[in-house]
């Protein structure tokens, strides 16, 4: 910690985040804390729910030790919109910081086979210290029965590159909550929007203190997309529903293109599948 404060162009940012990440540990573990909150929005709660069941203007959270060393920790919150507009603000990769506190960059990058590469860092202030976390992932959304608007969506995420995790895979899951009638417009929409991440720290790094870490960081991401999802007006909704209906077609676009380069061949097709489909 005293090279942390005094010989900072001596330590990578890494070292000095696993410095960091050991100092909470100690004290968490010493002083007897095993889950801290933060303050957050007056009509919003946090609960540690082990399973129970998520109810309006809450955030559950659950921790599995999957093992010594790895964590699987999930979340969920209800959105008072419907599972599309939801799906839009998630969807909305490149301006993801705008809306999330502490995320201070998310944009997409050029992925090989034409897939979805996500790149974020996380900053935050810890006791004084600068803690930053950058990590690329492939996103893979499942859109379900694109005729059911109640259908249920998810985006699946893994990791490519990160110097703090040796593993970082998880999904968001969008499913149906209610319907009720009102006098504005047919019926209100409400959705459960789920987060699971299942982490694996590289190096010294105890994953307790990662778990820390990330506990605190999934209520206040739900809550960021709940307050954005429910508080953005219907043309935001209408000009990402276009984005993301073009980003679709040039997707689509791309796989054909790459179906005639390779003369009817799949890139990702094996040759006996190629010769059965002939």
């Amino acid at each position: 910690l005293i090279l942390c404060q005094h010989q900072p162009t001596q330590i990578s940012n890494p070292m000095r985040n696993q410095l960091l990440l050991l100092f909470i540990y100690a004290i968490s573990h010493g002083s007897g804390i095993k889950n801290m909150t933060l303050n957050r929005r007056n009509d919003v709660k946090m609960l540690w729910s082990g399973g129970r069941k998520t109810r309006p203007n809450e955030v559950t959270v659950n921790i599995e030790r999957t093992s010594l060393n790895s964590r699987r920790i999930s979340g969920s919150i209800i959105v008072n919109r419907p599972i599309d507009y939801v799906w839009n603000v998630l969807t909305d990769y490149n301006n993801l910081a705008k809306y999330v506190p502490n995320l201070t960059q998310s944009r997409l990058m050029e992925h090989p086979k034409g897939g979805i590469r996500l790149f974020q860092e996380g900053a935050q202030k810890i006791i004084g210290f600068d803690f930053r976390a950058s990590l690329t992932m492939d996103m893979f959304e499942e859109l379900g029965d694109t005729d059911d608007r109640l259908g249920m969506k998810k985006i699946k995420f893994s990791l490519v590159e990160s110097a703090m995790f040796e593993e970082f895979k998880g999904e968001w899951r969008l499913q149906f909550n209610s319907r009720l009638k009102s006098t504005n417009s047919p019926f209100n929409y409400s959705t459960k929007v789920f987060y699971m991440v299942y982490i694996k720290p590289k190096g010294l790094v105890p994953v307790s203190a990662l778990e820390w870490q990330i506990s605190q960081e999934v209520p206040k991401n739900l809550e960021a997309i709940k307050a954005t999802a429910e508080s953005k007006p219907e043309e935001f909704f209408e000009r990402r529903k276009g984005e993301n209906e073009e980003r679709m077609r040039k997707a689509e676009n791309d796989r054909k293109v790459e179906k005639v380069k390779f003369g009817g061949w799949e890139s990702d097709e094996t040759l006996e599948a190629y010769i059965q489909k002939k």
